[in-house]
């Protein structure tokens, strides 16, 4: 599929969107946080992973990060 004449890009190609981004992850899932920290990392992001919610509250207030994701 395409719009406007441009095709899709493949998920296989990196992205540098993220470049410099500072984010933390807040994940239970170890096959989640390495997915995640592998996708964010490809696109050029430096990603810090915690393992719950209230882990990414005491991280978040001691350091700054660009984007949260929980």
């Amino acid at each position: 599929w395409s719009q406007r004449g441009q095709e899709p890009k493949s998920l296989a190609e990196p992205n540098s969107n993220l470049s410099k981004m500072r984010i933390l992850v807040a994940e239970d899932s170890e096959d989640n946080q390495l997915l995640i920290e592998y996708l964010l990392r490809r696109s050029g992001a430096e990603v810090v992973i915690v393992g719950n919610g209230r882990e990414a509250i005491r991280e978040a207030l001691v350091n700054h990060y660009d984007a949260i994701v929980m």
